[in-house]
């Protein structure tokens, strides 16, 4: 009996030693990046108490590490930034410490390394500002702001300096660029035309939603003072592309996936035998049959659930065929049949040239155009590494591939006068967002 309590007292104290070693460590985890919040990789994080202990910053900048609770300081070094010191301070009963580190470059330091790096450059950040949207108006650039008190739409000009703001209300949604080179503010009720000088905003018009769907949101170009306008088909699976000549409408192309049309014909079949099954009564009776337990009303309303949201957010998403203006001709890119189409001011189809950009896995089914330049882009995107490439209008091949610098995950991206323009949250500073440039 004596050693039955010895061997339960051990258990007892080896437990209560596990526990506490255990509490005695916790993990911290963050972020490392410079003054303008670009991330640093391979920063040495270590203890004032246990130096072995440490750990690196990844090519992101994170971090993750497993120190004692004994240190007081935590040290970030790296050979082309000043040292930094993080001050600890965990409560008892926290296992984790999340924190932000930015760290400042040596001056006369820079080695050849960081040439790349050097290409972005920060645009905009301001404490509590968060920019949930831009545009670019000529050579003026246009944010949308939410800031700590107030909503803002802020005119900057070429030099990044503000010049102008207006204050909005703060249920603004986003901005909108129509085909005739105007900004829109978009809330949830209605949209205001923003107007723009050198020096000034105002918002001088103001027209509905349903104004705005029936003029504005389906126009794409204006060709010869013709507006084009698009239009989905049968679960977005087919597009019109039309404009009016004398009050008639003339269709000027139309695309179809004619595969993705069947596959989402089918499932909308199978769904439909589905529901008749789940409700089918025998004749003469008010009461369904029971139905076997492998297919119980509950497993045949799940199918039906999965199914319906497959059809919706799989098989019914638009296809993506843009038609872009660039000089004084429309392109229509049709990746169902591999092709780009040409047309001229009147419009009328006069060429078009095989494309094969689309078929990588990376493609964003994104293209953008350098309206300045006259260049027209395509995105791809690996692991939320931004490439773009720059598409010849002539013959549809790759011409130039750059990769956006030091950054994953941007959150809106556009193209002036040789420019690459975008936005990053900063998840660990209350998803503030910040506004870079990096020249191609």
């Amino acid at each position: 009996m004596k050693q039955i309590y010895i061997i339960l007292f051990l258990s007892i104290l080896s437990a209560t030693q596990l526990y506490a070693q255990y509490n005695a460590s916790f993990i911290v985890y963050g972020i490392v990046s410079d003054v303008n919040k670009l991330p640093i990789s391979d920063v040495n994080i270590i203890g004032d108490f246990d130096e072995r202990n440490g750990g690196v910053s990844d090519s992101k900048g994170h971090f993750n590490i497993k120190i004692s609770r004994e240190n007081r300081f935590l040290k970030f070094s790296h050979i082309g930034f000043k040292d930094f010191i993080y001050k600890l301070d965990v409560l008892p009963d926290e296992d984790s410490l999340q924190i932000i580190v930015v760290l400042e470059k040596k001056i006369g330091e820079l080695s050849g390394v960081e040439i790349s790096s050097e290409k972005t450059k920060l645009v905009y950040n301001k404490k509590r500002d968060y920019i949930f949207d831009f545009e670019f108006i000529n050579n003026n650039l246009i944010l949308a702001v939410d800031g700590k008190n107030k909503s803002e739409i802020k005119l900057l000009n070429a030099n990044a300096s503000e010049v102008a703001n207006i204050e909005i209300s703060r249920n603004s949604k986003e901005l909108f660029l129509d085909c005739f080179g105007n900004v829109h503010i978009v809330f949830e009720d209605s949209l205001y035309q923003l107007f723009v000088s050198s020096d000034s905003l105002s918002i001088p018009f103001r027209y509905s939603i349903e104004q705005f769907r029936k003029f504005l949101k389906y126009s794409v170009a204006v060709i010869n003072n013709k507006l084009i306008y698009y239009e989905y088909g049968i679960n977005n699976k087919y597009i019109d592309y039309y404009y009016y000549n004398n009050k008639k409408k003339h269709l000027l192309k139309r695309i179809i996936d004619m595969e993705g049309l069947i596959a989402s014909r089918n499932e909308e079949i199978e769904i439909i035998k589905l529901e008749d099954k789940l409700n089918k009564k025998p004749s003469g009776m008010d009461d369904p049959p029971l139905l076997p337990a492998k297919e119980s009303k509950l497993a045949i309303g799940r199918e039906i659930s999965d199914r319906e949201n497959y059809l919706k957010f799989i098989l019914t998403r638009p296809i993506y065929e843009p038609l872009l203006v660039v000089r004084d001709s429309a392109y229509l890119f049709d990746d169902v049949n591999d092709s780009c189409y040409v047309f001229d001011n009147e419009p009328i189809q006069r060429r078009s040239f095989s494309i094969n950009f689309h078929k990588s896995k990376y493609w964003a089914k994104e293209l953008l155009v350098d309206k300045a330049e006259n260049k027209l882009y395509a995105i791809f995107e690996k692991n939320g590494i931004i490439t773009l490439k720059q598409i010849s209008i002539d013959n549809g091949k790759v011409l130039n591939t750059y990769k956006i610098e030091n950054c994953i995950f941007p959150r809106k991206i556009r193209i002036n006068r040789g420019e690459v323009y975008f936005l990053i949250n900063d998840t660990f500073n209350g998803n503030k967002s910040s506004l870079f440039e990096q020249r191609l």
